[in-house]
């Protein structure tokens, strides 16, 4: 499988790896992952939060003219129950839902499934981003 990585037009701070198969090489074209985004974000201790923060977001971008659902997931990295996911339509928002200390580093595993619009919900796609947040010692 190949890959090309380049910087995001919308983010300094991420890096997106989209699949690219040789024609005849079904294991990859059978893969659903069709990208990876590599995100760092960088935040202050925060003492007191009044209502979640979006830290960034994930958007499903129809291709062609069908009918799709899509799902926002943290796979991994959030057992303090510091970030949330929040969905309108097919944006996913990376949210910071409860008070943050640092000098703190977390890593998190996110997923967006692109699935048919139909009852059985197969999956289309897949697209995983590892988010790594660095949280400061100073509330600045």
């Amino acid at each position: 499988m190949s890959k090309i990585c380049v910087p995001s037009q919308r983010h300094q701070e991420s890096i997106l790896c989209k699949k690219q198969c040789p024609l005849r090489d079904t294991r990859c074209l059978a893969n659903s992952t069709q990208t990876i985004t590599y995100q760092h974000i960088a935040v202050p201790t925060i003492k007191r939060l009044e209502k979640p923060m979006v830290l960034s977001r994930m958007q499903a971008v129809a291709v062609g003219t069908w009918s799709y659902h899509s799902s926002f997931e943290i796979l991994e990295g959030n057992e303090a129950g510091l970030f949330g996911i929040s969905q309108t339509q097919n944006t996913g928002a990376l949210q910071l839902v409860r008070p943050i200390v640092g000098p703190n580093r977390y890593t998190l595993h996110m997923e967006m499934s692109v699935l048919t619009q139909y009852s059985n919900r197969r999956q289309i796609t897949r697209h995983m981003a590892l988010v790594v947040i660095t949280v400061s010692a100073y509330e600045f």
